[in-house]
């Protein structure tokens, strides 16, 4: 019972860390997206007033 237990623990662990570092692999992914968009918008703003300004 206890070897069964510890065979399962040790199946269940690699799956735990695969899993959040899957979940974290995601998470980062989205939030780079995201910030790149808003640096993108930002930029494109800053770009379009000194273009306004200097029109």
């Amino acid at each position: 019972m206890t070897f069964l237990h510890l065979g399962q623990s040790v199946v269940e662990r690699p799956r735990v860390m695969l899993i959040a570092v899957f979940t974290f692999v995601i998470i980062s992914s989205i939030i780079y997206n995201f910030l790149q968009k808003t640096c993108k918008q930002g930029e494109n703003q800053i770009n379009y007033s000194l273009s306004y300004k200097y029109a």
